[in-house]
């Protein structure tokens, strides 16, 4: 096999994950090779012919399982109609003290929900004050949303001078390069330069154009409120805002085994992340099983 097919071949394993196949297009935008999208169709049908990938309706797998199709099918119409609700939430979000940038991740920014997906947010914030900020917007989640995820899931926040992600694998990879941002121009473009790294995964990083990402959102009440916490007070609760934060998840995680809960959260003054079961683990397990057990059965090897 060519570069391009070993490409296309790790990339379908790597959805195959998820239950996810993928468009021509799709696969055009993240085919780890520039060899431009007239290669691709002749490829795919080769491996096609080979029985190593599966075409179906439209749609590109590594199973031949018709159900992946219609589930991928209803997941992006189920998305497009979750989007304007998720752009308009972004942008409200952006509205909170602190915030410099808002942007959707997870599975609507692969084009893809279900009854049981919530919209995920990759949030950007001011240094030394990521903690208060997550605070409020989780107070706001629980007193007016009642505490529901499913439009309003606050699994990521990073602030601007820390903008490289420290873990770089294919699951960092492909969650930064499917973000869609919202707000906060400028901080995705320094988000973009700082993960510079993300193009060995992906050359065509940023796959989308950011020329449309709204400006940081200046109101009155959030200007107010950072003037207002923009000295010692405002630093010595950004640091109790951590340490309770901490202090509730290690007692919710105490009777967990495996030490579950240093494997599923990363916890520091510049990053509040979330991975419930330790999930980017396992995916990376998953994977390397997947490309292990695709070179086994097919007798050649995808390095």
């Amino acid at each position: 096999m060519n570069k391009t097919q070993i490409s296309i071949i790790k990339l379908l394993l790597y959805y195959d994950i998820f239950d996810h196949p993928l468009t021509l297009e799709e696969i055009i935008m993240n085919c780890n090779i520039d060899d431009g999208p007239s290669g691709q169709p002749g490829n795919l049908e080769e491996l096609a012919g080979k029985g190593f990938v599966y075409g179906i309706n439209g749609y590109y797998s590594a199973r031949n399982d018709l159900s992946l199709i219609e589930k991928r099918r209803n997941g992006s119409e189920l998305a497009a109609g979750f989007l304007p609700k998720a752009y308009k939430m972004a942008k409200f979000i952006s509205s909170f003290p602190f915030v410099r940038s808002v942007s959707l991740s997870g599975s609507i920014s692969k084009d893809f929900m279900d009854d049981k997906k919530d919209i995920d947010y990759f949030i950007i914030v001011r240094p030394e004050r990521l903690w208060l900020a997550r605070t409020i917007l989780i107070l706001y989640k629980r007193i007016f949303l009642l505490n529901s995820h499913k439009y309003f899931c606050l699994n990521y926040f990073i602030d601007d001078e820390h903008l490289e992600i420290e873990q770089k694998n294919i699951f960092t990879a492909t969650e930064l390069f499917t973000l869609i941002p919202v707000t906060g121009e400028e901080c995705i473009r320094k988000l973009i330069q700082a993960n510079s790294w993300v193009n060995e995964y992906f050359i065509r990083f940023p796959a989308r154009d950011i020329r449309s990402v709204t400006p940081e959102y200046h109101g009155f009440l959030k200007k107010t409120m950072e003037w207002l916490l923009n000295n010692r007070f405002g630093n010595a609760l950004d640091q109790l805002a951590m340490k309770l934060t901490i202090q509730f998840w290690k007692k919710k995680y105490k009777d967990d085994p495996n030490d579950l809960f240093n494997k599923s959260f990363r916890l520091k003054r510049y990053i509040a992340k979330y991975h419930p079961d330790n999930f980017q683990d396992l995916i990376l397990e998953r994977y390397r099983k997947k490309v292990e057990d695709f070179e086994r059965e097919n007798q050649i090897s995808l390095n």
